[in-house]
């Protein structure tokens, strides 16, 4: 089966940045399609930038784009910003795709920059993004004269969680650069459990695919996990919603605290980014944001 996992890169600053954009952080994300176009893969990717390792979607915008892939050779760009300029270069170990001189008004709200198919039969397994590869993954924010080029972290790999919603509700997605993680938990500046609770957490949810998730809530943290086979998160979907007793604000959460940690398959720790996407980065039903296609 093609695509059976998301990624996503948590993006560190590499070089000299300038003081504007010396806390410069990106991420790029690859949703699977389904393979409905006689067997060539095809991967919506959706990136965004800001300041520091939690922010709201928007603030910054990508000048450019490159990702190395593996276990697949892209084909062809679609959809890419107009005035963009799309290439694939299937020379070289990774192969890579480019996206340059991305403008500020030629990003989507929705935070989706482009989508890559692969060729027909090349994808026997996983689709990644070859993360671990600076000079093939990285995001330049900035004008071209002075951008600063984030490349993407390596060790344990990152853990990237994306809030959508309005007003005090939030949806709850992780996405990293395996299909599941083990575990998701959140740490805030106030309780999460109590009478005076800032946030609540839906007690289960039901994935798409039909995972259960359990929420717990103590102190001041709120976790989630899979406590039937494969006692895995899956990355990509929405695994719970959070509910604020006051007005929604990224402030909110503590990522200094110990207890905010994502922990992957192998029982280790990944570096922790928080996006809050609103209404608008990832937000809403998939198929409504695939439903402008013209591919």
């Amino acid at each position: 089966m093609f695509f059976e996992l998301a990624v996503v890169a948590a993006a560190a600053t590499d070089g000299a940045p300038s003081s504007v954009l010396a806390d410069a952080r990106a991420i790029v994300i690859g949703v699977p399609r389904p393979d409905d176009t006689g067997g060539s893969p095809r991967l919506d990717v959706y990136v965004a930038a800001g300041h520091g390792s939690i922010f709201e979607f928007g603030k910054l915008t990508p000048a450019a784009v490159s990702l190395g892939f593996r276990g697949a050779t892209p084909a062809t760009v679609v959809g890419a910003p107009p005035g963009s300029i799309a290439k694939v270069d299937s020379s070289g170990s990774p192969p890579v795709v480019s996206i340059l001189r991305i403008s500020p008004a030629g990003l989507p709200a929705s935070g989706r920059l482009c989508t890559v198919t692969f060729a027909a039969g090349s994808a026997q397994g996983v689709i990644e993004i070859a993360y671990d590869r600076p000079e093939s993954t990285w995001v330049e924010v900035g004008a071209s004269a002075s951008a600063t080029r984030v490349s993407f972290a390596t060790g344990n790999g990152p853990g990237f969680v994306v809030l959508s919603g309005r007003d005090r509700e939030r949806q709850v997605r992780i996405f990293a650069q395996l299909d599941h993680v083990r575990s998701l938990q959140l740490a805030f500046n106030g309780p999460a459990a109590g009478e005076r609770a800032l946030v609540r957490p839906r007690s289960s949810y039901t994935t798409s695919k039909q995972t259960q998730i359990s929420a717990f809530s103590g102190g001041r943290r709120i976790g989630w996990g899979c406590f039937s086979p494969p006692f895995m998160i899956p990355s990509g979907e929405v695994l719970g919603v959070l509910t604020f007793s006051v007005p929604f604000s990224l402030h909110h959460f503590d990522l200094a605290s110990s207890d905010a940690l994502v922990e992957s398959k192998a029982f280790k720790p990944l570096e922790m980014v928080i996006v809050d996407g609103g209404g608008a980065f990832l937000g809403g039903d998939e198929v409504a944001l695939h439903a402008h296609d013209e591919l």
